[in-house]
């Protein structure tokens, strides 16, 4: 069963039904919540990840080999790909 009230429950943003006794039909949107506290605290966690990465990549790369330098490079690539849909995510939750 769906839950709304806990700590980390978004604020509703937009109620799609009128209020009264009404027949719901599976997989009609009823109300739209409004993420953009918890895209921007995931956003701002990714952008501290890729600085994290980004050191650790410059400490390897000081006095390190090929192969102990591809995986923090893989590590920033994964963390800069998430900070990017975070903020599309943000953005496009701005826009609404």
């Amino acid at each position: 069963m769906p839950r709304l009230a806990d700590n980390n429950a978004n604020k509703i943003m937009k109620v799609a039904i009128a209020l009264g006794i009404i027949q719901l039909k599976k997989g009609e949107v009823i109300a739209v919540l409004d993420s953009r506290d918890r895209s921007l605290a995931a956003l701002n966690q990714a952008q501290g990840q890729v600085k994290i990465a980004e050191a650790n990549l410059a400490k390897i790369k000081a006095g390190a080999k090929t192969g102990e330098i591809q995986a923090p490079q893989a590590a920033i690539a994964r963390i800069e790909t998430e900070s990017r849909s975070c903020g599309y995510i943000l953005k496009k939750l701005l826009k609404v």
